[in-house]
């Protein structure tokens, strides 16, 4: 949204600048310590005075929620989706709480996604739709279904384009259950399995339906998600596994330092994926890029789903995943400047506390212990304080084991 705010004329911005400052006031530096691109707008803000945790953490939900005031009013609502609700945690969930209760909190859709089957009755969501209640009519839940028979009929009709194909879609409504990622895998799987084939001089689809009946493409969509990925070849197989540690999104750039292979190899191996619907392609400042042989070195990617990424992650050694969660948190340290360090110190610290024990330098030990206090003074002030507490352990163990800087052996 900042980013979008930087388009606006010289005049607009400096309107927006004043909106937000009546809103927020002294308190400019409360929010940029979640939105540090806050500053491109208001400049360089102090650090917030230092006050107990619960005093901190409600001066921290009143500040933030008059800034998300400032986009919204009639004739300008504001629409805030949050995803994959089943990784929220504690903290994520008290703002959120505080967000839906402000009764002058207007012109705000606050739309959040989950996975029900990944949440437990103590998780953070069970415990915001228990608050919420039966009394509160302006908060919708809405179960997304699998298709119905009709539905799946109707995608697999949109996809082919022909006019007739009950018998596949009853085939494939059965093994699919109607979950669409399941069928959209499906469909594909039947394509390379050569199942439905493309006829050029009829111009019409075909397929063999007592063939496509026999074929026990197995229980869920991962099946499939794992036959396709055996059949990648073996550099575009390894970029992504790698890809897969760094998390559901990566960077071109990022992948390449770790995979050790130039920009433009790195970017041919992903574009197989891309090609077989693995990857999407999220982010990119040239749309001539897109092409298979573009240098792709300002684009982002993104896992067509998390199951994949999970898929991929889950077979790499333990071993190998603290080595790499370790060079990958390294490497972002070199990447970025020191101010930009601090935008991603969380991200980065969650890396490298994954392989710590693999880090046997004094020196570096040491400079990791400063990266942890920032990282937790950061985690500290949006008052997410269990995770401030991890980095400030983590920290203090830096400093005070000395075992592995003599012995240059790893830790017990």
């Amino acid at each position: 949204m900042i980013k979008q705010l930087m388009t606006e004329s010289r005049e607009k911005l400096k309107w927006w600048k004043k909106r937000i400052i009546d809103a927020v006031g002294h308190n400019g530096g409360v929010v940029a310590e979640l939105i540090p691109e806050i500053e491109w707008i208001l400049g360089k803000q102090a650090i917030p005075n230092q006050l107990p945790p619960k005093e901190a953490e409600n001066r921290f939900f009143m500040v933030f929620t008059e800034f998300i005031k400032v986009f919204a009013w009639k004739g300008h609502p504001l629409v805030l989706f949050l995803d994959d609700l089943q990784w929220m945690d504690n903290a994520s969930a008290k703002l959120l709480k505080y967000l839906y209760q402000d009764g002058n909190l207007s012109s705000v859709l606050i739309v959040g996604a989950y996975r029900e089957n990944e949440i437990d009755e103590n998780h953070p969501v069970n415990e915001i739709l228990e608050n919420i209640g039966e009394d509160q009519s302006n908060i919708i839940h809405i179960p997304l279904m699998p298709f119905l028979y009709t539905e799946t009929e109707k995608f697999v009709l949109d996809t082919l384009n022909i006019e007739e194909v009950s018998d596949l879609s009853e085939d494939l409504y059965r093994k699919s259950g109607g979950n669409p990622l399941f069928l959209k895998q499906l469909l594909v799987h039947l394509y390379d399995e050569g199942l439905i084939r493309f006829d050029l001089k009829e111009g019409n689809w075909h397929w063999d339906i007592e063939s496509i009946r026999r074929l026990q493409p197995g229980e869920d969509v991962l099946e499939i998600i794992l036959k396709k990925l055996q059949r990648l070849p073996k550099e575009t197989y390894e970029a992504i596994k790698l890809a897969s540690c760094i998390g559901n999104r990566f960077d071109l750039q990022t992948l390449s330092a770790v995979f050790g292979k130039s920009l433009q190899e790195t970017s041919s191996s992903l574009m197989i994926a891309v090609k077989e619907g693995l990857l999407l392609i999220v982010e990119s400042k040239n749309d001539w890029l897109l092409s298979e042989y573009g240098e792709l070195e300002n684009t982002s990617f993104e896992f067509l789903h998390d199951k994949i990424q999970q898929t991929l992650y889950s077979s790499i050694p333990e071993k190998e995943k603290k080595e790499k969660h370790a060079e990958i948190g390294l490497l972002l340290l070199e990447k970025y400047s020191p101010s930009g360090i601090e935008d991603r110190i969380l991200f980065i610290m969650d890396h490298i506390s994954r392989g710590i024990d693999l880090i046997y330098e004094q020196e570096k030990r040491i400079k990791l212990a400063e990266y942890n206090l920032m990282a937790g003074r950061k985690a500290k002030a949006a008052t997410a304080y269990e995770s401030a507490l991890k980095y400030f352990r983590t920290g203090k163990e830096l400093y005070h084991i000395f075992r592995p800087w003599l012995t240059n052996q790893p830790l017990d």
